[in-house]
């Protein structure tokens, strides 16, 4: 686990982990993209927004996917709750092999306005960048490589103070997620091979 600030000094605003889950590329890359749009994370709301993406993936490569996500979520006592609206984009690593999940901010008044935002008593929060590189692990077949990164900024002061305890645990909580979903599927797989 690596923590820095992206602009040299100051508080901690970017993390990054790397890890190997007992599962392959394909079925991590889903549980990422989280296309059912489950609540995690102390995830109040996340759902997709409706965007023109057809005029996006003609512009740019096919293989390119975008979408937009709006999530809420609870912070500790004393901050307000943050809410977000990203542009995810996903495709393939240019050797076929793996994947790249990658986010950011985006504001758009259409879509979510800041108004919006604060009456629901949230302080939108400023994804600078995150994403996931997924490659197959070289180390064990079946498997998959991880790299998390993640640079945000939730927009307060206490936070900066925070920022170096609260990036650690919300590292860690992707890696324990990944861990938690890879045990879910892995019993899943034996309970189908119990009952053949």
């Amino acid at each position: 686990m690596e923590l820095r600030n992206s602009e040299g000094d100051g508080a901690f605003n970017e993390g990054r982990v790397k890890f190997t889950v007992a599962l392959p590329v394909v079925a991590v890359k889903d549980l990422v993209l989280n296309l059912d749009c489950d609540l995690r994370h102390k995830i109040l709301e996340h759902y997709q927004l409706e965007t023109d993406d057809q005029s996006f993936t003609e512009k740019n490569n096919a293989s390119l996917q975008r979408r937009v996500l709006y999530s809420a979520r609870k912070m500790p006592f004393p901050l307000k709750r943050r809410d977000y609206m990203v542009e995810q984009f996903n495709t393939e690593t240019l050797d076929g092999s793996g994947h790249i999940i990658a986010s950011r901010s985006i504001y758009d008044e259409e879509l979510f306005s800041l108004t919006k935002s604060k009456k629901k008593g949230c302080v939108r929060a400023d994804v600078l960048m995150k994403g996931y590189l997924l490659r197959p692990s070289v180390k064990t077949v079946g498997s998959t490589d991880i790299t998390y990164i993640a640079c945000l900024s939730h927009g307060s002061k206490l936070e900066e103070f925070l920022s170096k305890k609260g990036l650690k645990k919300g590292l860690k909580t992707v890696v324990r997620e990944m861990r938690f979903l890879e045990e879910k599927k892995m019993s899943r797989r034996n309970l189908v091979r119990v009952w053949k």
